[in-house]
């Protein structure tokens, strides 16, 4: 077996492919070579790895024959639309080999921290209220055992912690508890390489005097969160409060949210509560319809619009929906900028192809499939509706 070291070097190798095979797919699909393309033929290669992925989970010992079967097809392809098959052949490949070295990297580290007790090195990432007195800090690894070994790790503590997000730390006589037996958060803890999580009622830490620009960005941007988030709710009423930090902050975690989703719930509205590409849109149809109003360039509008957008994912709790909308929106920003014409399917299936090529343990997780999935079924509704339309149109001028 591998050692971590090279299976982390090997991981590194195919995500720079796999960002390439990204560019490599902007380049095809927009610059056709004399091939007939149509809006959804960007879906191609997205295709080909949830085929790569699918292959994995379902036929792991098959895949020689899976390549023997891909090199045939490149072969047997007309010449005209070869290298496009080529491409998304080289996708399904590239995810299925991503899956197998992130698998055995990620075993290969829960087994290291799951027996006995460790020393931990790591940067506190994140640090929130928990139980009231307590609080949940996740923990970036660099070291286990002064070896070298990266991933996430959860601390639940009954008390608060001496250690703010952003703070380089040891942590002395830690037991991780691994998710294996939790079949609904395997592939969330695959997702994130979380290593395991520990309840304690207090952690025995120590500060590094480590300065990185990492750990400063994240104690800036964690620090100007939660001054905004408590400031806010000095000055609001509680309900209203409460209201505005589900919806538009996206933190769910005051006392008062489980009696408000009840009665959202009583009125069929819950979904109201829940942070999607709708409130990203109606955010971005508010701020550019104050941005007509400048006298300024497109392109100053645009890189405005950017940093806006980009603050407000700074200062807002985010999750699988708020940033599959913020990530198309950026998409769509730099299309705008390098006056490129971008059409909602060609954007999200660049942007699904990225985080599969990259991460394909999304592909397991529920919230991942169920935002991406509707996503996809709805433009793809709209597009051939939209289609029929037109035919209609033409058959009745025809006539």
């Amino acid at each position: 077996m591998l050692s971590i070291p090279v299976l982390d070097q090997l991981h590194t190798l195919l995500t720079a492919l796999a960002i390439f095979a990204t560019l490599t797919s902007l380049h095809l699909y927009t610059h056709s070579f004399n091939i007939r393309l149509n809006a959804v033929s960007a879906l191609i290669p997205v295709a080909a790895t949830i085929g790569g992925i699918t292959l994995y989970h379902w036929a792991f010992h098959w895949w020689p024959f899976m390549l023997l079967g891909m090199g045939i097809l490149i072969v047997s392809v007309p010449q005209r639309i070869r290298l496009l098959t080529a491409h998304s052949v080289l996708c399904g490949v590239l995810v299925y080999a991503t899956l197998i070295i992130d698998s055995s990297r990620y075993e290969a580290k829960k087994q290291r921290v799951s027996t006995n007790y460790h020393t931990l090195h790591g940067l506190v990432i994140d640090k929130r209220e928990w139980n009231k007195k307590g609080a949940a800090v996740t923990v970036q690894i660099w070291q286990v055992n002064h070896q070298p070994c990266t991933g996430i790790a959860k601390f639940f503590v009954y008390s608060n912690p001496w250690i703010e997000a952003g703070d380089y730390a040891i942590f002395f006589h830690t037991t991780l508890t691994t998710q294996n037996n939790k079949q609904e958060l395997a592939s969330y803890a695959a997702r994130e390489h979380l290593l395991g999580i520990q309840f304690c009622p207090y952690l025995k830490t120590k500060k590094l005097g480590t300065l990185s620009l990492y750990g400063k960005w994240i104690a800036y941007w964690h620090g100007a969160r939660n001054n905004l988030y408590n400031k806010l709710e000095a000055i609001l009423p509680s309900q209203i409060f409460t209201y505005l930090a589900a919806l538009f902050l996206g933190n769910k975690n005051r006392d008062g949210f489980l009696a408000m989703r009840t009665k959202f719930t009583n009125w069929g509205l819950t979904h109201y509560l829940a942070r999607s590409g709708l409130h990203i849109s109606l955010l971005v149809s508010l701020w550019v319809a104050a941005l007509r109003w400048l006298p300024i360039s497109l392109a100053i509008k645009g890189i405005l619009l950017f940093s806006m957008l980009c603050l407000y994912d700074h200062l807002s709790w985010a999750n699988i929906s708020f940033n599959r909308a913020l990530w198309l929106w950026f998409f769509y920003l730099g299309s705008w900028l390098t006056d490129r014409i971008a059409t909602p399917i060609f954007g999200f299936a660049h942007l699904t192809l990225l985080i599969l090529l990259t991460n394909p343990w999304y592909a397991g997780c529920l919230d991942f499939q169920l935002s991406f999935f509707l996503t996809g079924v709805l433009m793809l509704y709209s597009y051939f509706r939209k289609q029929q339309f037109m035919l209609s149109s033409c058959v009745n001028k025809n006539k």
